[in-house]
């Protein structure tokens, strides 16, 4: 997460353990720990950096998803351009822990039985009438504070159902120039 605010990307998090929502994360989970993780006994952190590039490239090159009908994701990718962050960004990325930086995320949660629901080892309440629906949580950590969204449908516009505030315990950095957005895209999409 606080890659992607130093980035100024806004990450969104659907909702845990809710495979059906999460399909192909949870897909590519499910084999990555057959393929790999339970295939070695690692020693440390280094010993699986040193496998990993093994297992990256059966996964690309001789791996073929039944969903790309006997393809690999490498014939998949072909012709698609790699975005990489340039050279001069790269470099301004602190190798120790990065800091909080402005901006936003969301979570994608589904309101419980009590109607609360739990986010970052905190319990919230939404409200006994959301019990049920999936609702979005979204941090700004410049204003420092949670809201809780509502949105029944595609045609229906998103819904603001609570806001409280949600104090960090360091002080929160401006994005850099250099990676601040020009589009609205995400603030459009998602208010709040």
């Amino acid at each position: 997460m606080r890659l992607c605010l130093f980035c100024g990307v806004e990450p969104f998090f659907t909702p845990y353990y809710d495979p059906k929502r999460n399909y192909q994360i949870e897909g590519f989970h499910s084999l990555w720990h057959r393929a790999f993780w339970s295939r070695h006994t690692f020693r440390d952190r280094a010993h699986v950096q040193t496998e990993l590039p093994r297992f990256e490239h059966w996964y690309h090159y001789v791996y073929q998803p039944p969903a790309l009908q006997g393809r690999t994701p490498a014939q998949m990718r072909r012709g698609i351009a790699h975005t990489r962050l340039p050279h001069a960004q790269r470099q301004l990325i602190p190798c120790d822990r990065l800091p909080i930086t402005a901006g936003r995320i969301h979570f994608m949660c589904k309101v419980d039985a009590t109607g609360q629901l739990e986010l970052l080892n905190e319990t919230w309440l939404v409200g006994r009438k959301w019990i049920g629906e999936y609702v979005r949580a979204t941090i700004n950590t410049a204003e420092q504070s949670i809201t809780f969204w509502h949105k029944a449908d595609e045609a229906c516009a998103w819904r603001l159902l609570k806001r409280h505030q949600f104090r960090l315990k360091e002080t929160v950095l401006p994005v850099l120039p250099i990676f601040r957005r020009n589009r609205t895209r995400c603030r459009e999409y998602l208010p709040g």
